[in-house]
């Protein structure tokens, strides 16, 4: 899907404004008979509506599968808002900029590398959108901003992977020990999931706002395989990936109607795996 700005019709509008406050000041200054004093008061509006203009482009980056069917964005600003809140304000926004529904994160670049975003660490950011950028052409840039990647801090990747896991599972059956978990460290967020069985879960129980429960079970799946590969620094960050090094997660990432066994063993296998990596953790 082509993504394109949609409320832009107010710039234009601005610029007629600008214009004409331009003209009456012109033609004001023909009577004062002031040539230097009018000249800068004919320009004066002008530089106002190409300020306004250029303070209103919205610098976005579209990544992730080339193949998606989501439309995720990422929102280029000088900096971020100061907490959770200012940033979800921001986003709500953005989002009725755009002619279709996307997913919008936010994040700073400074001298072609990520230095802050919302969602997600910033070294993953940075490399998601560094690998993914030539997968789309509509883009506001016309080049890549980001310049390369940066060494993937594994262990950070883990603990918010499997915080991730969790969170969709504050509302099944396992609730009590899901929040405390969540409130843990990495170890506290091995032991639970350990002792979580996903096949038994119902699809209400999967605790997403704002999507299916096909959605979240790709959102496990995806986090899963990128949790597995990074362990042999291998860094997944499109469905064609995940899929290709990990086949048997392929039914959960396609969002294919599924039973969760196979889900259920590539949860165990890597927290199998991360009991016996002990440098990540």
């Amino acid at each position: 899907m082509k993504i394109n700005m949609t409320d832009t019709n107010h710039l234009g509008f601005g610029f007629l404004i600008s214009s004409l406050l331009s003209l009456m000041i012109f033609i004001i200054h023909t009577h004062l008979n002031n040539t230097y004093f009018g000249f800068w008061l004919f320009f004066i509006p002008i530089l106002g509506g190409m300020f306004l203009y250029l303070s209103d482009v919205v610098k976005y980056i579209r990544f992730g599968s080339e193949d998606s069917l989501d439309v995720d964005l990422m929102i280029v600003l000088p900096k971020l808002g100061k907490n959770n809140e200012e940033n979800k304000k921001i986003i709500a926004k953005y989002e009725r900029r755009f002619n279709c529904p996307v997913n919008l994160n936010l994040c700073v670049v400074e001298r072609g590398f990520v230095v802050d975003a919302y969602k997600g660490t910033v070294d993953e950011v940075n490399n998601s959108i560094f690998h993914t950028f030539k997968n789309f052409d509509d883009q506001y840039y016309d080049n890549n901003p980001i310049k390369g990647i940066v060494k993937r801090d594994v262990e950070l990747k883990l603990l918010r992977g499997l915080r991730i896991i969790l969170s969709f599972l504050s509302r099944s059956q396992y609730r009590i020990a899901v929040k405390a978990a969540l409130k843990g460290d990495v170890y506290a967020k091995i032991a639970v999931l350990k002792e979580i069985d996903l096949t038994t879960i119902s699809k209400v129980d999967f605790n997403e706002k704002n999507a299916t429960y096909i959605d979240t079970v790709k959102t496990i799946s995806f986090q899963l395989a990128q949790m597995q590969c990074l362990l042999f620094d291998i860094e997944i960050y499109s469905k064609t990936t995940a899929k290709h090094y990990y086949n048997k997660l392929t039914p959960y990432i396609d969002r294919q109607e599924s039973d969760l066994t196979e889900l259920e063993k590539a949860k165990n296998i890597l927290l199998w795996k991360l009991e016996r990596v002990s440098k990540y953790i």
